[in-house]
């Protein structure tokens, strides 16, 4: 004869098996002290208690509003306030986007290296499904790209200001390496577009009026292949070093970029090599050397001689150069 248990709540007497009760490690045979009736019954209304108690202490949301389980912020219950998700109410994330923003930032390293590793975990995967979704991909991309210039907007001139020198340097390189083909390409363009060019010039040109004698010289010298590196902050320092006067003639005039060391005797674009100078006296020293036309000058005077050799660091005909370590 098999055993038989009482159940403690509806005081029947059953068999002692699986039958009638849930399985107890603790309990007497193994089995639990209340039946599986009693057990549905008590767990009814646990329940039932629970989602009372929930109504009372919750606050009422009108309908079509949602509230957000991270922030408790009731807001219009819409795409543009929470994200798509089929399995919640009304399609919806319990998140808004912006907490879901905000954990994102919290954990960005960490779901960076986690996607990274997933991605190369399920490559096959990821392959496959750009190619059997790639219409709505592009299609996704196409409306983003839509919704969100300003934001793009500013995120590439935050990322060009940020990596300047590497992407001028990738630029050239890549400029290089296939200088026939950008060259063709450049011409094409030019052909194509001169009426566009020429406005692009003019109203770079009325924009950059102190740029301009820079690019200008930078250009000539870049053509001798010598060095170039003369900004315009250290154009404007030179100048107010003498004073924003001719540094021959010494007179208070419109100043132009002079090189000490003419540009077709390999002179370079550097601090090192650049004074400023009239237009007169610019077009008349042209690509003699300062000690040959100097001297000659009606305006000579040796003070300004020794201040000019000075500034630059002449000492017995030689330069002397400050070097970077």
């Amino acid at each position: 004869m098999s055993e038989t248990k009482i159940c403690t709540k509806c005081g029947r007497e059953l068999e002692a098996t699986t039958e009638y009760f849930s399985k107890a490690k603790k309990g007497k045979y193994g089995l639990k002290s209340i039946c599986k009736k009693c057990a549905c019954q008590e767990d009814a209304e646990y329940r039932a208690k629970k989602k009372e108690l929930k109504m009372q202490n919750s606050e009422i949301i009108p309908e079509g509003m949602k509230k957000c389980t991270r922030c408790q912020q009731i807001k219009p219950a819409t795409t543009e306030y929470f994200n798509n998700k089929k399995s919640g109410k009304y399609g919806l994330t319990g998140r808004c986007k912006e907490c879901l923003k905000v954990v994102r930032q919290q954990n960005s390293e960490r779901e960076k290296e986690r996607n990274k590793l997933w991605r190369e975990e399920n490559k096959e995967h990821c392959k496959q499904y750009r190619e059997e979704n790639k219409e709505h991909i592009n299609e996704y991309h196409k409306q983003y790209d839509e919704t969100h210039k300003e934001q793009k907007k500013e995120y590439y001139k935050k990322y060009r200001y940020q990596r300047k020198e590497m992407l001028n340097e990738l630029g050239r390189q890549k400029y290089y390496e296939n200088i026939e083909y950008e060259q063709q390409r450049s011409r094409n363009y030019y052909k194509n577009n001169k009426e566009k060019h020429r406005i692009s010039v003019k109203n770079w040109l009325e924009n950059n009026k102190k740029l301009k004698p820079i690019y200008w010289q930078r250009r000539r010298t870049l053509l001798n292949m010598t060095e170039v590196s003369l900004t315009l902050e250290q154009w404007e320092q030179i100048k107010k070093d003498f004073n924003n006067r001719c540094c021959y003639c010494n007179e208070e005039k419109p100043l132009t970029i002079d090189h000490f060391i003419p540009l077709s005797k390999m002179g370079e674009l550097t601090t090192n090599n650049v004074v400023p100078a009239c237009q007169s006296c610019n077009s008349s020293k042209n690509n003699k050397l300062f000690s040959e036309w100097y001297p000659k000058q009606s305006f000579y005077s040796k003070e300004q001689e020794k201040k000019i050799l000075d500034y630059l660091n002449y000492k017995d005909g030689n330069q002397q150069l400050t070097l970077a370590i």
